[in-house]
């Protein structure tokens, strides 16, 4: 009787079989934005040149953008000139930092990649026309 039972409700359910029914596996997560990281950089000039600082980086539509930093004078008769900027930065960008003097012209960039978290402190030397990090 037991088995007559359990056939009979197999029967009624492969009835109710539609094979039009999906299956979803998997849900769809959405992953935040890494929240932005608070930037120290600064810049010592040991040159005899006037330089400035600038930050480049592709945006998520592939533009390249560009933005002033600081300009690092010259001081022979004091010493080196020493400048900062603190700013916010998407971990999950690339970054150059692009040393160039007053006119234009380009002598250095440095790739920078910002780490998750907080803050990050960042210092470059400018040594014969050359940004050289500071650890």
């Amino acid at each position: 009787m037991k088995r007559l039972l359990l056939a009979g409700g197999l029967l009624v359910l492969g009835a109710c079989h539609d094979d039009s029914a999906r299956i979803e596996v998997g849900v769809g997560v959405s992953v935040a934005a890494p929240l932005p990281t608070e930037v120290l950089l600064q810049a010592k000039n040991c040159d005899r040149f006037d330089y400035a600082l600038w930050l480049e980086w592709q945006d998520a539509s592939g533009a390249w953008m560009q933005t002033y930093l600081f300009s690092l004078y010259a001081d022979s008769a004091v010493g080196p000139t020493m400048d900062y900027l603190v700013f916010l930065a998407n971990p999950d960008i690339s970054y150059n930092v692009i040393l160039a003097d007053p006119d234009g012209t380009v002598y250095d960039s440095y790739p920078l990649w910002i780490p998750s978290g907080s803050s990050a402190d960042i210092s470059f030397h400018v040594v014969g026309g050359h940004l050289v990090r500071q650890f």
